[in-house]
């Protein structure tokens, strides 16, 4: 059983565009394990919810190493114990890439957000050459409806109405909901 490890460090609406990739990659090789590397909530929501078997903290792989040229062969125990490694980080860099792949030739390295030509997700499997274009909502165990129920009481949330959540804001412009939406 290998292990494929995914560098995804974007916010929550960023990583849950890469759920149709993350799921191609989990069907290409459906015994190997699959790291999500990326921010404590999101990965930590996608190992919960199943899409990914574990999450790590993005900060902790130490992939700064890979931007600087220092004549030395980088050393990221992260990247060299995984069968393989797809980073939607650092793509724009010519010196991270080429580091990264001095540490694992076969890496996989891309804009996490693609060219604006196509919708993220879509590139985002074609960086990992998908074609399984499905996108099915991800199903919630019983067990993190109920830890759900519980933060929505503790937060005095009034179950007997209809609740709407609302992110109001993004890093991005082109990705911020117009005020008068």
């Amino acid at each position: 059983m290998g292990r494929t490890l995914v560098v995804h460090p974007g916010a929550l609406g960023d990583v849950l565009l890469a759920v149709p990739a993350l799921r191609a990659l989990r069907a290409r090789d459906p015994g190997d394990r699959l790291t999500l590397a990326a921010q404590p909530g999101p990965g930590g929501l996608l190992a919960a919810l199943g899409v990914v078997d574990e999450a790590a903290a993005f900060e902790s792989l130490g992939l700064e190493t890979l931007f600087v040229d220092d004549g030395q062969r980088p050393e990221v125990p992260a990247l060299e114990r995984a069968a393989r490694v797809v980073s939607w980080f650092g793509a724009g860099d010519p010196v991270f890439v080429a580091r990264l792949r001095a540490v694992h030739p076969g890496a996989v390295v891309a804009s996490a957000a693609g060219d604006g030509r196509q919708p993220v997700w879509r590139h985002l499997l074609r960086t990992v050459d998908a074609a399984d274009e499905r996108r099915e909502p991800v199903p919630v165990s019983p067990a993190l409806l109920e830890e759900g129920e519980r933060a929505l009481e503790a937060a005095g949330c009034d179950r007997r109405a209809p609740l709407l959540l609302v992110h109001p804001g993004a890093g991005g412009l082109a990705k911020r909901w117009p005020v008068e939406g």
